[in-house]
């Protein structure tokens, strides 16, 4: 795998131009996400509640975490920053931590304690 000093400046202006775009594609999913929350609230509460509602409710700042740091090690890799087992390290830690969050929760709530 060739060394980050050895790209030459096209390469290195190709790939920050996948950076921008890989980041508008991410603010713009953001931005419908956040108008679909707005949309969707109720005339009796505050849009804004509805959207931390929502957040909380979706998972979606895991999601969006995973993503970041799925986009951010793949292009760690191709630069050559870091090693060929440190990327595999970080995605096999990643897709373990998805899939250990997909647990489904019990279908009946946990009884509630008795006081005494």
């Amino acid at each position: 795998m060739e060394t980050p000093a050895s790209y030459d400046s096209k390469t290195l202006i190709q790939f920050a131009w996948i950076g921008v775009i890989a980041l508008g594609i991410v603010a713009a999913a953001f931005t419908s996400t956040i108008l679909y929350a707005v949309k969707k609230a109720p005339a009796d509460k505050n849009p804004s509640y509805t959207l931390i509602t929502w957040l909380e409710h979706a998972v979606t700042l895991h999601m969006m975490t995973v993503i970041l740091i799925v986009v951010a090690t793949s292009l760690l890799g191709l630069f050559g920053i870091i090693k060929d087992n440190g990327v595999v390290g970080i995605l096999s830690g990643i897709a373990g931590y998805v899939l250990g969050g997909l647990k489904k929760e019990s279908a009946t709530p946990p009884s509630k304690p008795v006081s005494v």
